[in-house]
C-alpha cells in the first residue's frame, strides 16, 4: 500500500482523515512517501502523525516513511521506519516483505 503525503508549510491537517484510515489498516505493509521530513511538521501535527503511525503498528501493520533529503539514513521512530535518501531510492513490497535499495 503506497501513500503520498504532501506537507504544506509544516501542515498535514487536510490529510488527517486519510492518515487515520491508514492507521486503522490491519497487517498491511504501508509506504508513505513525503515531500520533506516529518520533523518539519508543526509540533502538534508531528505528535499526531507519530500517534497515528503507532496505532498502525499496534494493528500489526509495518510502516516506512520515506523522503528525499541531503543524506541517506534509516532510523526508527516509535515502531515505524524512516528512510532519508539523497539519490534515487527503489522502495516496494513483494510477497509480504519490504524491499529497498539506494541507487
Amino acid at each position: 500500500m503506497h501513500y503520498k503525503l504532501k506537507i504544506d508549510d509544516g501542515s498535514i491537517l487536510d490529510r488527517i482523515k486519510n492518515l487515520t484510515e491508514l492507521s486503522l489498516q490491519k497487517y498491511k505493509k504501508i509506504i508513505i512517501n513525503t515531500d520533506t521530513s516529518i520533523e518539519n511538521l508543526n509540533q502538534n501535527e508531528y505528535n499526531g502523525f507519530v500517534k497515528l503511525m503507532e496505532k498502525a503498528t499496534q494493528n500489526g501493520s509495518e510502516i516506512i516513511v520515506a523522503f528525499n533529503g541531503e543524506s541517506s539514513n534509516i532510523y526508527y521512530e516509535n515502531g515505524f521506519r524512516c528512510i532519508t535518501y539523497e539519490d534515487d531510492l527503489t522502495l516496494y513490497t513483494k510477497d509480504g516483505n519490504f524491499y529497498y535499495k539506494f541507487n
